[in-house]
């Protein structure tokens, strides 16, 4: 089977407790962002940016997240401290995807913000490819807002994905849906 398919069709969405710390080289990071550069945008439109966190900064938005969900669920302190722990040992890396609208484009923001989630999907695809996995999380409007503003991003970047990547350190099957149920030749 070809490489490329046989990639796409075993790509999983890993837990995060199935990953391990381990991140991609400098030189993966190149591949696998050549390989975002490739997803279709309308002629290098380039409506996204990807920040990725590693070392101290990913230490750090751990411990924030931590403080943060502490005070909007306090009765939930020990499942939290459960959580984080197991973000800290097995997340080596957060990858957060901005989309900024170019409304000088003739594209529809529609259209650009598809553009966006390719290059997301992309980027997810890639790092599979490497035999690395990722948890991807659609944060919530407040967390939009308090992320953004902790990093500085652009007033009109919209944070469309979140990314925790790791090493894979077990594969978790998927079931997926025979073809016949969900397409149809008309």
């Amino acid at each position: 089977m070809n490489t490329v398919l046989n990639a796409l069709q075993n790509r999983v969405s890993n837990p995060m407790r199935t990953l391990t710390k381990q991140t991609p080289s400098a030189e993966q990071w190149t591949e696998i962002f050549k390989a975002v550069a490739s997803a279709p945008d309308y002629g290098s439109l380039l409506p996204y940016t990807f920040y990725v966190l590693q070392g101290e900064k990913r230490d750090a938005h751990i411990a924030a997240l931590k403080q943060a969900r502490l005070q909007v669920y306090p009765e939930h302190a020990e499942q939290i401290a459960m959580k984080m722990d197991i973000m800290h040992n097995n997340v080596g890396a957060f990858v957060f995807v901005t989309h900024t609208h170019n409304s000088d484009a003739s594209p529809s923001a529609h259209d650009q913000m598809c553009a966006t989630i390719c290059a997301s999907s992309h980027f997810y695809l890639a790092l599979n490819a490497l035999n690395f996995g990722a948890v991807w999380i659609t944060p919530t409007d407040e967390d939009r807002i308090s992320i953004a503003e902790k990093y500085h991003f652009a007033e009109n970047a919209f944070i469309a994905a979140i990314f925790m990547v790791g090493g894979i350190a077990k594969s978790v099957p998927k079931q997926r849906p025979h073809p016949e149920q969900f397409v149809q030749f008309v």
